[in-house]
């Protein structure tokens, strides 16, 4: 009896819903007892609860022959400590693409609640405290914040966005960077679109409402005159409308992880992407078209693929005659790339078109990745190299599709060269790229290449190796002084990094750094950088440094000196996702060192040889005591980027192994 009620009042609840949602609550109506929840997933250190988080989306027809995409959210904060004011500072993003019309944001209500001798103050958002920014070339920014924010008060908002670009049914994030109550979002769509929902997360085991049914409706438009003579004709389109709710009650918080190419990806969310919009039985547009119609597009297309049009911008070919001379092959090549990128600005990294004409970007020495990066591929191209376009989605984009063509998800372009059977990948936007070098967070899966016949372009982190060799060879010098070489070839990743340290510090400075490093006084001098400006090469760092023993009975000496991993970067107990790491590993040390004069070995780490999942990782220790003295090889190789949660404990071993090995210690013991 009880179950059939309860399920008579879902039902209930769920058919109203249409025309509110189910918490059916008003903004302003605070109560008392909101300044202290109860929920089984709420912990004493949160910073902040999410009270409720309630979003609703449905079409209406415009003026301009079209629908208008209507949004409202509305969301309840209880902000419990100083950590969580950010929450209050809020940023609402207005998508405008390359067109004249932006989304347009309307109805915004704010204000802070406080609890104060058992009554609630209110303090209410000025609204011309709205500021409007620019976020990037296909949006812009409304942001303000709420007044009288402190710990304990509870924070409210509402607003509605317009939009008129369909591609934009808004996505909803049923999970926050804090614990939530109670999240809901109602959709719901016209007969003539059909979208695909993509779902993220744990939404499986959280979700308590998941209803979805078809509800009749009527849709007038009103379809402007072809000219001012003409006069205005109204459409009315009537059919069943696919209406849905879902809600979610006590969502935990998003704990984040390490070694994830992007949160994005794991959160619990829904996104919409449109399929298609049938607007009759014989008239059908295909938004989502295969990745060659796409293609096709995309070369054909001012903002992107004419650029390569050999007729069109025969200027090109001019510029690149004046550049490159008589250089053919490979050295041409990469004539053209250093000039591409010794000569233009990257001013965003954020783009997969063309921001203006091609001659304008040439001449202005400057645009987006997109620009730059297209220019190059139309320079090589009309040099008569196989030059094409790739787009790819950045790790901090998230993963694209590798099947839908959908452009919204790729952020970044690429060049892709030919030359005989050799492929190269090129990024001129940045100053420090080398040939053939692409930044790690390029490695985020596929690409997909652009031309006739477009192909998935292979760039997981499995393709990125670092690789490092460091060698010390220590001798004794007079005075119980030890005197060593170091000497180590960095892996690029590294090399990049140190090329940036060297912009802002001295040598002199980056060597007191290094010396901080190691677990003794150390004296460093005769400081070599090789290929520090040659960007097509890593960096090969030698010096040499000076230290004393200690006259000590006995001497603890760790053979790593300040190449030893002191820290698991795997420190959790647990891991709810995939491992994904930037790249793979593949480093040796190797030692030579003289026993320091009047002591012995006592003691000495035992040599150990590890695999991980057969094939998969490799550990090596290997010492030896010989003919006075201590010869060390450590290797440590990761051969795969990418691990299943499953992974997690083995792997967390396996380095958890590597450290401690590298921290174990020689005892040297005087002579007697």
């Amino acid at each position: 009896m009880i179950n059939k009620l309860l399920t008579s009042i879902c039902f209930f609840l769920i058919f109203s819903a249409n025309a509110q949602n189910l918490r059916n609550e008003k903004f302003g109506s605070v109560k008392i007892e909101d300044f202290s929840p109860k929920s089984p997933i709420l912990k004493d250190d949160d910073a902040a609860v999410i009270l409720s988080d309630v979003g609703l989306s449905e079409f209406i027809g415009n003026n301009n022959g079209s629908f208008t995409i209507v949004f409202k959210q509305h969301k309840k904060i209880l902000i419990k400590k100083k950590t969580a004011f950010d929450e209050a500072s809020f940023k609402i993003k207005l998508y405008q693409g390359n067109y004249e019309t932006e989304e347009k944001l309307e109805d915004v209500q704010a204000a802070t609640y406080n609890l104060e001798n058992g009554n609630i103050i209110t303090s209410k958002l000025n609204k011309d405290n709205v500021i409007k920014e620019k976020y990037n070339r296909l949006y812009s920014l409304r942001k303000f914040t709420l007044p009288d924010v402190k710990e304990g008060c509870i924070i409210e908002y509402s607003y509605t966005l317009k939009s008129q670009f369909d591609t934009h049914l808004r996505s909803w994030d049923f999970q926050d960077d804090y614990p939530t109550l109670w999240s809901e979002y109602q959709v719901t769509i016209p007969p003539m679109y059909n979208y695909f929902v993509v779902k993220k997360g744990d939404y499986k085991d959280l979700l308590c409402v998941d209803s979805r049914k078809n509800i009749f409706k009527s849709y007038s438009i009103l379809f402007p005159g072809e000219n001012t003579y003409s006069s205005a004709s109204v459409g009315t389109f009537s059919g069943n409308a696919k209406w849905a709710l879902w809600a979610m009650k006590d969502v935990p918080k998003y704990k984040k992880e390490i070694f994830l190419a992007n949160h994005i990806d794991y959160k619990t969310s829904f996104e919409f992407q449109l399929q298609s919009i049938k607007y009759s039985e014989t008239i059908l547009r295909q938004r989502i078209k295969s990745w060659y119609q796409t293609a096709s597009d995309l070369l054909k297309s001012e903002s992107f693929g004419q650029i390569l049009d050999k007729e069109k911008n025969g200027w090109i070919e001019k510029e690149v005659s004046n550049l490159t001379g008589k250089l053919e092959g490979i050295e041409c090549a990469k004539q053209i790339f250093t000039f591409v990128r010794d000569n233009f600005d990257c001013i965003n990294h954020d783009a997969n078109r063309l921001s203006d004409e091609p001659k304008k970007i040439f001449k202005a020495k400057k645009g987006n990745v997109a620009d730059i990066n297209l220019l190059l591929t139309a320079m090589l191209y009309q040099k008569g190299f196989i030059a094409s376009p790739v787009l790819l989605s950045t790790r901090g984009n998230g993963k694209a599709s590798e099947i839908s063509a959908i452009l919204e998800e790729y952020d970044y372009v690429i060049c892709q060269l030919k030359i005989d059977s050799a492929t190269y990948f090129l990024d001129a936007s940045k100053s420090k790229n080398g040939f053939d070098k692409l930044p790690s967070f390029c490695y985020n899966g596929y690409g997909r290449m652009i031309a006739e016949t477009p192909y998935l372009v292979d760039l997981s982190a499995n393709k990125l190796i670092e690789n490092k060799t460091t060698v010390v060879f220590m001798i004794n010098g007079e005075n119980k002084k030890s005197e060593a070489s170091f000497e180590s070839k960095l892996g690029y990743i590294e090399s990049q990094d140190l090329r940036d340290k060297l912009i802002t510090k001295s040598n002199a400075d980056y060597l007191k750094e290094v010396s901080k490093d190691y677990p003794m006084d150390v004296k460093i001098e005769n400081l070599e950088i090789e290929n520090k400006n040659n960007l097509d090469e890593s960096i090969n760092l030698k010096y040499d440094f000076k230290f004393n023993f200690t006259d000590d009975d006995i001497i603890y000496f760790n053979p790593l000196l300040a190449e030893a991993t002191k820290e698991n970067m795997f420190k959790a107990e647990k891991r709810k996702f995939p491992v994904e790491l930037p790249f793979l590993f593949n480093e040796t040390y190797i030692l030579d060192m003289e026993i320091p004069t009047g002591y012995k070995v006592d003691e000495m780490p035992k040599s150990v040889r590890s695999k991980f999942n057969e094939t998969e990782g490799l550990f090596e220790y290997i010492i030896a005591n010989k003919d006075g003295h201590i010869q060390l090889r450590c290797k440590f190789q990761l051969n795969k980027a990418n691990y299943d949660a499953d992974d997690y404990d083995s792997l967390r071993d396996f380095f958890g192994l590597f450290v401690k090995k590298q921290s174990e210690q020689i005892v040297f013991k005087k002579i007697k």
